[in-house]
């Protein structure tokens, strides 16, 4: 029988929901998995180890009385950094927020909470949720990137520190880490699930979401913390929940499209460009109907969605920028302080060029039902960013994140599935996106994938953690 860190959610939380498993015994066999390995992983920025026992014993003698919350009851999980968490510091890995001790929770935490997981601590990402020197290492290899700006939450997933993590995508920052960590991650659509008290980036882009082992996971994870909220201003009143027979239609007749000629153009190495292609091979012998599309604008998608970011980057933290200077790493700081230098022509146009990318694949989606495309055009490069690099470290090469930045323009869902490994056995990640509010369709399309495949079932050796 695996290791209770090897289990899914799903699996976990049908056993605490018999009583065959004890909320208290699952917290501390993760919490001891978090001493063990995460000094070299550096996944956590904070552990709240008496915190998790604490919930997890109320958890279990609730379940004990009868009060049994949903599947979600006595599931330990990590939230990003980002996200504010009553009396536990929170700081965004960065100089601005040291010592922050949120008073009250962000909205996503609320929820949580009340569906009774039970918080392990704060998953460590890149700085402001952005880019800068604090990233995770990559649990398949330590000397390879671990992904941006969600890193905390992928490694420590895909190592078993956590059954699964609350992060955050204003651009890929929970595809990309999840890609590269060998996991599963989703970003709903724009506006399911709160945002309040969360550090914020850009308000036109952020969203935040799960990322845990499987599409099932993340739908369980969705379905607990999706919901309105009067103190988001973007919030979705009645934000899709996905439903066991929604999640289970799997791919037979799905319409799946290809933009091959956006692909070709966006430099696939030879090995992704084959796990892509044997992944559409299994979902076409699973009943799906996979043409090519070709949608106009695409390759401007990358541009429009750096120029958006950063103005919006810019216009949140101004304050700090100007005042606050030494408190920003030097690459945060360019890479924010920018935004200043564009203009309103530059930010209106970036904003017209979007209507007309979204205009395109509202088209598109006319005729499929869901776009799939490598989640990155190549595998994790070597090197990374640590708070105390080990000698031999190389720099971090930022990656390319061109397939994955136009579905926040779109701000429909989006989702990274494993599907595959290169051969220097890091992982390679398979992308589905779909329709604003199509996310149970995107779910249900992940969830047949990897009842084909068991690459979501691989587990990293711990010895590379070491």
């Amino acid at each position: 029988m695996a290791a209770l860190h090897e289990w899914s959610l799903e699996d976990a939380s049908r056993e605490i929901k018999a009583r065959r498993l004890s909320p208290v015994t699952l917290a501390q066999a993760i919490l001891e998995r978090i001493a063990q390995l995460d000094g070299t992983l550096q996944s956590y920025a904070t552990v709240t180890a008496e915190q998790a026992i604490g919930q997890a014993q109320h958890a279990e003698q609730e379940i004990a009385d009868g009060k049994y919350r949903g599947p979600l009851h006595g599931i330990p999980v990590s939230v990003k950094d980002t996200i504010a968490s009553a009396g536990i510091r929170t700081t965004a890995s960065s100089r601005l927020f040291d010592g922050w001790v949120p008073e009250q929770d962000a909205g996503v935490i609320t929820r949580l909470k009340s569906a009774g997981a039970v918080i392990l601590g704060k998953a460590v990402c890149s700085e402001l949720g952005f880019i800068g020197p604090m990233y995770a290492r990559n649990p398949w290899n330590i000397r390879y990137f671990a992904g941006a700006s969600s890193s905390g939450s992928a490694a420590g997933v895909a190592a078993g520190l956590a059954f699964g993590s609350i992060a955050g995508d204003s651009g890929g920052s929970i595809r990309d880490p999840a890609a590269l960590c060998g996991v599963t991650g989703f970003k709903p659509t724009f506006g399911c699930v709160s945002r309040t008290r969360t550090v914020p980036l850009s308000h036109s882009f952020d969203t935040i979401g799960p990322i845990a082992r499987s599409a099932t996971d993340c739908a369980l994870l969705f379905n607990a913390i999706a919901g309105y909220d009067s103190e988001d201003p973007v919030s979705v009143r009645t934000p899709p929940k996905v439903s066991h027979a929604e999640l289970s239609r799997g791919l037979r007749g799905l319409r799946m499209g290809v933009p091959a000629r956006f692909l070709d153009a966006g430099g696939m190495n030879g090995e992704v460009a084959k796990a892509f292609a044997f992944a559409l091979g299994i979902m076409r012998d699973e009943g799906a109907k996979v043409t090519e599309i070709d949608i106009a604008y695409l390759r401007h998608a990358r541009a429009v969605n750096w120029t958006i970011l950063r103005a919006e980057g810019f216009n949140v933290h101004r304050s700090a920028l100007l005042e606050q200077r030494e408190k920003f790493s030097p690459s945060t700081y360019r890479a924010l302080a920018v935004g200043e230098m564009l203009t309103a022509e530059d930010y209106l146009c970036a904003q017209q060029a979007r209507t007309l990318i979204a205009s395109e694949m509202a088209k598109t989606f006319e005729t499929v039902d869901v776009i799939a495309l490598p989640t990155r055009p190549v595998t994790a490069a070597r090197g990374a960013f640590v708070a105390q690099p080990r000698a031999g470290d190389e720099p971090i090469a930022n990656g390319d994140v061109n397939f994955l930045s136009l579905f926040n323009l779109t701000g429909g869902p989006a989702i990274s599935l494993p599907a595959g490994f290169d051969s220097n056995g890091l992982p390679i990640g398979l992308q589905l996106a779909g329709r604003p509010y199509a996310d149970s369709t995107v779910l249900s399309a992940a969830r047949g994938f990897q009842e084909a495949t068991d690459w979501h079932r691989k587990f990293p050796s711990d010895g590379e953690q070491r």
